[in-house]
C-alpha cells in the first residue's frame, strides 16, 4: 500500500465533502469514516510491516513459491499465499536457526533426514503434519531426526489457521541400486 496514495484519497474526500456542504448544504459525516480508514490502514501497516524482505527474510503474500532455502535468509514467511520450502541444500557445518511462519495459508517443508534436524511446531488452530505422522491442530510439539545433542538445524514453525507439512526428502537411489531392477539388468 502506498501511503501517498491513501492520504491523497482521503484529502479529494475531505475536499469534496466541505465543497458540497457550502454549494449545496449537503452534510457527509466524515470523522468517524475518516478516523476508521486511518486506524484500518495503521492496522494494515503494522501487520504487514513485520513481514517485508530483506536479506535475512522471504515473505509469500496472496501467492505461492518454490524456494531453496539459502544461508543469508533466517526467516520465511507465508501470509495467505502457499510455499515450497526445501532446506536439504543448506551448509550446516555451524547450527543453523530458522523460523517458518504462516498465516492463513500453506507451507511444505522439505528436510534432509542425515542431517540431524529438531523442529519445533506452534499451531493454533492449524494442520501441522510431522514426518512421524504427528499431526497437531493445537499447542506445541517438537520432531526431530536424531536422538544426538547437538543439533545442525533448528526450524521454529508458528502456524495460524495454516496447513503445514513437514516430510522428508526422498533418497535418490544411486546407480548401482538402480542397475539391480530385474527389470532393467538381466543376468545372463
Amino acid at each position: 500500500m502506498n501511503p501517498s496514495l491513501i492520504w491523497g484519497t482521503a484529502l479529494v474526500i475531505v475536499g469534496l465533502s466541505l465543497i458540497l456542504k457550502s454549494l449545496f448544504n449537503i452534510t457527509i459525516p466524515l470523522v468517524r469514516p475518516f478516523i476508521g480508514c486511518v486506524l484500518v490502514y495503521l492496522g494494515l501497516h503494522i501487520m504487514m510491516d513485520p513481514f517485508t524482505d530483506s536479506p535475512e527474510k522471504k515473505t509469500v503474500i496472496f501467492g505461492k513459491s518454490v524456494t531453496q532455502a539459502h544461508d543469508d535468509a533466517h526467516v520465511y514467511n507465508v501470509v495467505f499465499g502457499g510455499q515450497d520450502l526445501d532446506v536439504t541444500n543448506l551448509d550446516t557445518k555451524q547450527s543453523r536457526n530458522i523460523t517458518v511462519n504462516t498465516v492463513f495459508g500453506t507451507q511444505k517443508i522439505i528436510i534432509d533426514p542425515h542431517v540431524s534436524t529438531k523442529v519445533r511446531v506452534n499451531a493454533i488452530f492449524s494442520r501441522a503434519s510431522l514426518p512421524d505422522e504427528t499431526l497437531i491442530s493445537f499447542g506445541r510439539n517438537v520432531y526431530a531426526t536424531t536422538e544426538k545433542d547437538d543439533v545442525a538445524l533448528i526450524i521454529q514453525i508458528n502456524a495460524v489457521f495454516a496447513n503445514v507439512d513437514v516430510i522428508l526428502a526422498e533418497h535418490e537411489p544411486d546407480v548401482f541400486e538402480e542397475s539391480l531392477d530385474p527389470e532393467i539388468v538381466k543376468i545372463t
